[in-house]
């Protein structure tokens, strides 16, 4: 009879948190740092003992050769004359199969521990500024299911090395190779995915598969799926930035929400159950009730349950169901599309169309659009694509999928949207509140969301914007001088008007370039703040938004936690956890989207990048860089202290807040 682990002692049956399960040292860690050539240290760096070693091995292979080749010859003709024709079959067959889900997922293995093996680490202190692009316009791809979103080809990226996988990519006969039937198959059915057993544990499970290359948990997780859990995970955990204010008219004694009904009416395939639920609090932190919207006709009415905190099997599956619902919602919109294809691939892409090489905030923007290029095209190919890692995981049918990716832009959080459309505010007005981070901060604060999260989200946006303005001020001059000088620069206005327009698309795909015309009217005392908020707004995405909302390690380990898909049958009987090939394709899709990425607080001489910083001294690099890393090893050590005194606190300020600290961030998206 097979073993079932016990639960974690004093946890119920009916949703248990099961610890979270550190992964050992990263492979692209120990294979990249750490290797060695017949235990020569060494050997694939630089100086007299590499190329001894490579020396030595060259002729010891070359000998071989001439030895072996008569043999190696006659063994090969003998075995194709006997199975060249197997041989020849198997070839056309792989090359029409459409793998089954476990080989998908295997395949997802493979390719990480590859790209792993064979990934060269960033070093910002060896970039060099030859090697950057002239500014050009950029050959792109269009998303099957996104509207108006194109992406560059990987051919566009400059600078990022990445590793075999990569460069194997760069070869494919076409950029739509990878988006071909024969890498990937139609999404299961839910008969043919495998359950958990009742006091199976699912972290063990999945980390048994995924852990050589599994990232490092940050987040402190020893308990899931209490009811205070649930306040944690909204208010310092995944939903932090989703929270808002409830309406007390439609939800008397409620204060605060965080909403996922959005996505209830998108179809699922048959057995899934669909998303969905909306949890609300009271002014404590309570939680009062979950409302969860249920999949009706478009003719019929509104149809909605609402549960309540009595601890039964029921109100376990409404947290469940809210959790897996909020996890899904932000990887798809507020990470994949918001993060990646949206904002940093439209920034990206204006930055290397309208600014030359040696211009200084190309120079400035070099480690914040490090790899993003390379980055969203293989997530364009990998996880947008039809039948891909991600579809394989969702439980929306194709015609759920198409829905959700045209609403996506309307699903993201306010702050991301520039909607001209509205009419609430003039085209400059919503670019200004869009840009200007700490405006909408205090505006949520004054609104009653004075939380630790924005907190700590006003602190390091300051610190940023601090670097952002002492780098302009250097390079454009303080004061009147100052504002004319960037004023004038055409190239850094036609930066940020395309990126405006293009983001203004997604709202409106018909929209006629009204910032175009306005822009002139601007008075240059008011371009400056938007240059710098502009720039502020976009490094802060890419470092602590792209944080908030990919780094889900803790989520995606734990299929009883956190699950992208789910069978409806639960709602009446069996453990609240995902499918086994659910729970396993989450884990691999984590390990797939975290390849390192520069640091964005210097830990060594090899994370300093200022040396890309055009025409400045020595001493002023020195000063400008020294003075944004010195503010960031403060903020990092206010961080751990925060974290370090969590116990102190009262509910439900009793937990950590791992997003802003610098020592966890990277200084652009990853994959």
């Amino acid at each position: 009879m097979e073993k079932v682990p016990l639960l974690p002692a004093g946890e119920s049956s009916v949703a248990p948190s099961w610890p979270v399960v550190q992964p050992p040292e990263p492979a692209y860690s120990t294979l990249n740092d750490c290797q060695t050539c017949l235990r020569c240290p060494s050997a694939y760096g630089c100086g007299c003992c590499s190329a001894l070693c490579y020396a030595t091995l060259g002729l010891v292979v070359f000998a071989l050769f001439l030895v072996l080749y008569p043999f190696v010859a006659a063994l090969a003709l003998v075995l194709l004359l006997l199975f060249g024709w197997l041989a020849g079959y198997l070839v056309v067959y792989l090359a029409c199969l459409r793998p089954p889900p476990a080989l998908v997922w295997k395949g997802a293995k493979l390719l990480q521990l590859t790209r792993l093996t064979f990934y060269q680490l960033p070093k910002a202190a060896e970039w060099r500024v030859t090697d950057l692009k002239p500014k050009a316009k950029l050959t792109t791809g269009l998303l099957q299911y996104a509207i108006a979103v194109r992406v560059p080809f990987l051919s566009e990226g400059e600078l990022y090395a990445g590793g075999l996988f990569e460069s194997l990519a760069r070869l494919a006969p076409s950029a739509e190779f990878m988006t071909s039937s024969m890498f990937f198959s139609a999404p299961p059915a839910i008969s043919s995915l495998s359950s958990f057993r009742e006091g199976e544990n699912p972290v063990e499970y999945v980390m048994e598969v995924c852990r050589d290359i599994y990232p490092k948990v940050v987040q402190e997780w020893k308990d899931k799926t209490s009811d205070r859990a649930l306040a944690h995970f909204c208010l310092h955990g995944l939903g932090a930035h989703r929270l808002e204010k409830a309406d007390p008219s439609l939800h008397p004694g409620c204060v605060y929400a965080v909403r996922t009904n959005q996505l209830a009416a998108l179809p699922v395939r048959d057995g899934f159950e669909h998303y969905g639920n909306d949890v609300y609090f009271d002014k404590d932190f309570k939680v009062l009730k979950i409302v969860r919207e249920e999949q009706v006709e478009p003719w019929e009415m509104p149809k909605s349950t609402t549960f309540l905190p009595d601890g039964s099997r029921t109100w376990e599956y409404a947290k469940f169901c809210f959790r897996s619902s909020l996890f899904s919602f932000v990887t798809l919109v507020d990470h994949l599309y918001g993060c990646h294809l949206q904002l940093a691939n439209v920034v990206v892409q204006a930055m290397r169309e309208q600014l030359s090489s040696d211009h200084p905030i190309r120079r400035f923007l070099l480690p914040f659009s490090y790899g993003t290029i390379n980055i969203n095209d293989l997530a364009r190919q990998t996880l947008v694509t039809r039948d891909s890692f991600v579809p394989q995981l969702l439980p929306l049918d194709n015609e759920g999928l198409q829905l959700a990716w045209a609403s996506a832009y309307k699903l993201l959080p306010p702050e991301y949207v520039l909607d001209t459309a509205s009419g609430s505010e003039g085209p400059v007005e919503l670019m200004e509140t869009l840009f200007d981070r700490e405006k909408v901060i205090k505006r949520k604060q004054e609104q009653g969301l004075a939380t630790s999260y924005y907190q700590q989200a006003l602190r390091y946006w300051r610190i940023l914007r601090k670097f952002v303005a002492d780098y302009l001020d250097h390079y454009y001059g303080t004061g009147s001088r100052g504002e004319m000088a960037l004023a004038a620069d055409e190239e850094l206005k036609l930066f940020l008007l395309q990126t405006v327009t293009q983001l203004q698309a997604f709202s409106d795909p018909f929209s006629t370039g009204q910032m175009h015309e306005l822009w002139p009217s601007v008075p240059n005392s008011r371009k400056k703040p938007i240059f710098i908020n502009f720039l502020t707004r976009f490094c802060e995405l890419v470092t602590v938004g792209h944080e908030q909302v990919g780094q889900v390690q803790a989520y995606a380990q734990d299929a009883s936690f956190c699950t992208f898909s789910w069978s409806k049958s639960l709602r009446q009987e069996g453990p609240l956890v995902g499918p086994k090939e659910v729970a396993l394709g989450g884990a691999l899709l984590m390990a797939l989207t975290s390849t390192p990425m520069p640091r964005l607080l210097a830990q060594s001489p090899a994370d300093d990048w200022s040396h890309v910083f055009p025409a400045m001294s020595e001493g002023d690099r020195a000063k400008i860089f020294g003075d944004f890393q010195a503010e960031l090893r403060k903020f990092s050590a206010e961080c751990d202290e925060y974290n370090a005194t969590a116990a102190e606190r009262p509910f439900p300020n009793d937990f950590g807040l791992w997003v802003f600290n610098p020592k966890f961030l990277e200084t652009s998206v990853s994959i």
